[in-house]
């Protein structure tokens, strides 16, 4: 099996950003920020092995978005299994409505 390219697409990265900010200076806890982006990006990176380990959603008219779960937090992503890449789309609060947040 080849191994996957994973990449995060502007709004991952500033989602990631936000998330780590709002940790480090609204909750106050810098070490929590950076366990947290950590966690999640070690969990992106291991999307490079099994990138459709995750059940297939279809929401939106192009693409069919996967999630994969850190703690509290949803890396929603796509699969081009043509060119062996995982694209990171959004991370989000789990929490928060994805569905109505992808159709928008």
């Amino acid at each position: 099996m080849k191994k996957y390219v994973v990449k995060m697409n502007d709004q991952a990265d500033f989602d990631l950003l936000q998330i780590y900010d709002y940790i480090y200076n609204v909750l106050e806890n810098p070490l929590a920020a950076k366990k947290v982006t950590n966690g999640i990006l070690d969990k992106c990176a291991k999307l490079a092995f099994f990138p459709e380990a995750n059940p297939a959603h279809i929401m939106h008219d192009k693409y069919e978005f996967r999630f994969s779960h850190f703690g509290n937090y949803t890396a929603i992503y796509i699969v081009n299994s043509d060119k062996h890449e995982v694209i990171i789309y959004r991370i989000v609060y789990s929490r928060r409505n994805i569905k109505l947040l992808l159709n928008s």
